[in-house]
Parts: C-alpha cells; structure tokens; sequence
C-alpha cells in the first residue's frame, strides 16, 4: 500500500499545511497620530511659563512647579508630554493639586457631569494609586479638548489608505515570497508517519526563515526545493512609505502644523516655525494658561495684569547678531526695555536699575522737547 494507500494523496495536500509567513498589519492610524502628537508635545515641553505678580516677573513656587518639577516622580519635559499626549490621544486631561502641592496628571477617573454645579471627578488614579475621595472643578484643572475636524477625518481616512496599504502590502508580499515545494515519495512512508513529516517539513522552513546561513540535513523519499528561488528581487518599498507619508501630512494639516518640520525640509524654515506657532502651538498655550489662571489667580488679579505667560524664545529659532538692529529700535523707540528683551530672548535679566526703564532716543522725541533733547543722547520715560 502506498503511503496514503490508494487515490489519497489530495488528503497530505489538506493536511500538510502550506508554510505562510504570518504578516501583522501596520497601523497607520496610530504610526501618522504618534509622529504628530510626539513634534507637539516636545515643543510645549520647551516652553518656560512665566508667573506675573504685580506688573513683574516673578520666580515662585508655581513657576518652580511648572517648568522644573511637577511633582516627585516627573521633570517638567515629562510631565508635559504626558499631558499632551493625554490631550490628543485621550482627548482630555485631569491635573490634581496633591496634599504636598504636588501636580499630577490623572491616568484614569470618572467625571460626571453638571448644568448648575460643579462636575465631579471621582475613582482618580495615578499610576497604582485610587484616591478614595472625589474632587470638584475648582479643586483641579480640567482640559477638554474637542477636534471633531480631526476625528471624523482621522477615521474616514484611514478606512481608504488602510485598504490602499494592505493592497500594496499584499502586492509585495507575493511578489518577493520565497515559495518552496516538498516532494515526497509515497512509497516510502505510510499513513502513521503524516505527523513526524510534518514536524521536519516545519522545522526545515523555520531554519530556512529565521537563520542567516541554515544547513538541514534531507531524508530519502523527501526533496524540498524553492520555485522562485533565482527570481526573487529585492523590490523598493517606497509605494508603502508614500501611502504612510501621505496620512501623517493629512493628519498634520489638521493639527496646523507645516508638513516641512515633520519631513526635515530647512528650506525656509523660520517661516514654517512662525506659522507652526501661530496656528498650532499659540493655540494650545492659550488652552493650557487659561485654565491655570482660572484656578490659580483670582478674578481681580488677572484684570489687574497678573497672571501666567509663555516664553516661546527657546523654540524660536533666532540669531541675536542677526536681530541687532531690530533690537536697537526697539529699545531706542522706547518699546521695551533691555531686561524685557533679554528675557524675549531667552537670556538672563541685568541687575541694573537702567535695564528696567525705557528710553527714547532724539529721533523719537515729541515736538517741543528739542532743548532737553540737545542735551541728552537719550531719555529716561520711567
């Protein structure tokens, strides 16, 4: 009797199983959204906030707080990429003032809402931690961040490309697959032997697979030989990249950010930054600085000019060689003063007592003033 006895050899066909790579799908979805979120939450992570009391800068225990260390387990680079991610991913973020003035960003809570009242959050947790206490919207800063643009895009999109990117995938896959055939001689084995050759048959594949030289040793009556073993060619995966490249450009012109930054284009790229600013990263620093003022400073306060600011210079790309006689005017025009300045620019404030006032030059004195103006190069206004 023959190995599988009389008319069965379709039955090895089924039940030798054809050796398949398993291939896991990229998910773009997550590869686009992550290479956006990830540009923006470095730039807020390189912002300094800057607390104003009383028409001066301040250096406090909030500002200590908000640009070196949140609390006792994060630097503020980390704590502020936590929360944008949170912002983008989860769509919202729950910051909680601790006992010990700590702040620390929420990983799971329920917050249930109110028309009249404050909304509750409750079942909070950081990290392994559930308080078992609630808290009310004025006990914490909530950010609530809606992007329904975005959303419905994100998931239209990705519908079309993820069908497009699997085709091309696919495509590739059978175009550069080694395919092997086993012989086997049917009068040399019987039925009781399917098992055992099945094992070698994927035990020759796996070496053949994982290993960079593999020698397996052939038996009688077994001849494993590759089809396309000469026609295999190392195919360009540029057409996969293209599809990638094309979701993650979409996703970042929602989100206002220039696609040049994400693609490394340095073709006028002081441009590209300015527009990043204005269009994605002002708009965030808006949304996080109102919330802090809210809870932070009291009404009276914040009318009265106190409050929190941005200094965006450390993301600014700027040449103060290049930007000297902008500088100039704007100290001679009495715009600003030199220690404002210093600060726009990111460097440290002069103890001087003249850093701290603004002067006008003679070309910008009023009429009437030429007598006092011969006699000085400059003037003091306050």
């Amino acid at each position: 009797m023959g190995f599988f006895g009389k008319k069965k050899e379709i039955d090895i066909l089924l039940d030798l199983d054809l050796i398949e790579n398993s291939y896991e799908n990229v998910h773009m979805k997550n590869m686009a959204l992550h290479t956006n979120i990830d540009l923006i939450a470095r730039t807020i992570s390189q912002l300094e906030f800057l607390v104003v009391k009383n028409g001066e800068y301040i250096k406090d225990r909030l500002y200590y707080k908000l640009n070196v260390k949140p609390n006792k387990n994060q630097n503020a680079y980390e704590f502020w990429k936590q929360f944008v991610e949170n912002i983008f991913y989860e769509n919202e973020c729950l910051i909680i003032k601790t006992d010990s003035d700590d702040l620390v960003i929420a990983d799971d809570f329920y917050r249930e809402r109110s028309a009249l009242y404050e909304d509750k959050f409750s079942n909070v947790q950081i990290d392994t931690f559930r308080y078992d206490r609630d808290f009310y919207s004025e006990s914490v800063l909530y950010f609530h961040y809606s992007n329904r643009r975005l959303q419905n895009f994100v998931n239209g999109i990705y519908k079309d490309y993820g069908e497009l990117f699997s085709r091309i995938v696919a495509f590739q896959k059978r175009k550069s697959q080694v395919r092997a055939v086993t012989k086997i001689d049917t009068t040399k084995y019987d039925q009781s032997k399917t098992h055992e050759i099945q094992e070698f048959i994927n035990r020759i594949t796996k070496a053949f697979r994982d290993q960079e030289y593999a020698n397996v040793p052939m038996q009688e009556g077994l001849e494993y030989s590759e089809a396309n073993k000469n026609s295999v060619k190392a195919e360009s995966v540029d057409e996969v990249a293209k599809v990638v490249n094309n979701f993650t450009n979409h996703i970042a012109n929602c989100l206002g950010i220039p696609v040049g930054l994400l693609n490394g284009n340095l073709a006028d790229v002081e441009k590209q930054t300015d527009n990043y600013m204005r269009f994605c990263i002002n708009p965030l620093i808006k949304f996080i600085i109102s919330e802090f003022n809210g809870k932070f400073f009291t009404e009276k306060e914040i009318l009265n000019g106190d409050g929190l600011e941005a200094n965006t210079t450390p993301i600014m790309i700027y040449n103060i060689f290049n930007s000297a006689s902008s500088i100039d005017k704007l100290i001679a025009s009495g715009m600003y003063t030199i220690n404002e300045l210093r600060l726009k620019l990111g460097d440290k404030l002069s103890t001087e007592e003249l850093a701290n006032r603004h002067h006008i030059t003679k070309n910008y004195e009023t009429l009437g003033g030429g007598e006092q103006g011969d006699k000085e190069e400059s003037w003091l206004l306050f």
